[in-house]
This record gives structure tokens, sequence and C-alpha cells, in this order.
């Protein structure tokens, strides 16, 4: 293999080079990590098996208070808190829509400074 006569430039700084090429592979690596977060979800047969439990609990719960006469209290606000608490935790899930959304403006700015 033959060499021609090519100049090459030297990084007169090797330490500095290394240094930025490692942080922009960590930024990288980040990004990444960041975009397969966000788009992890709870399966939808999962909420919907929830929703459907949640259905036939209240239904039994109302056909046993109806043939018992009297309501239970505790099992009716149990089970209120946890549909309260899987509709909380959905809503976590989803962080593009909902109360709680996660902000973008920093990265939009940070975008359009480049």
């Amino acid at each position: 293999m033959a060499f021609t006569n090519q100049s090459f430039e030297v990084e007169p700084s090797p330490v500095r080079s290394g240094n930025f090429i490692s942080a922009l592979n960590e930024v990288i690596d980040m990004r990444s990590e960041r975009n397969s977060i966000l788009q992890r979800h709870v399966p939808e047969v999962i909420l919907v098996l929830l929703f459907m439990v949640f259905i036939i609990s209240d239904a039994l719960m109302g056909y046993t208070s109806e043939l018992s006469l009297k309501r239970s209290y505790i099992s009716t606000v149990m089970l209120t808190l946890l549909i309260a608490l899987v509709v909380f935790i959905i809503d976590l899930d989803r962080t593009k829509r909902g109360l709680f959304k996660i902000n973008q403006d920093s990265l939009i700015e940070l975008r359009g400074a480049n």
C-alpha cells in the first residue's frame, strides 16, 4: 500500500477534542434515553382490563349491597380511591396530555440557538 504525499493536520490539543467527543457522545446517549422513556406507555390492553375489573367489581358491590339492604361504605371508598389512583397513574403515563405535561420549551429554545 503506497502512501501519497498528503498533508494531515495534527490536532494541537488532543485532550480538548477528546473531552468534546466524549461529552457529545453523552448528550447523544441522554437524548436517546429520554426519547425512549417518553415513548414507553402502559399497554392499552392492561388499561382495558383494569377498567373492566372496576366495572365488574362496582357491579358486584352494588348487587351485594342490594341483597343485604345496606351499603358498605369502606369498600365504596376504597374502590373510589383505587379508580382515582389508576386515573392518576394513566395521567402520569401520558406526558403529552392530561394534568401533568412535560414542558419542552427549553429544548425548543436550545434547538433555535443553533
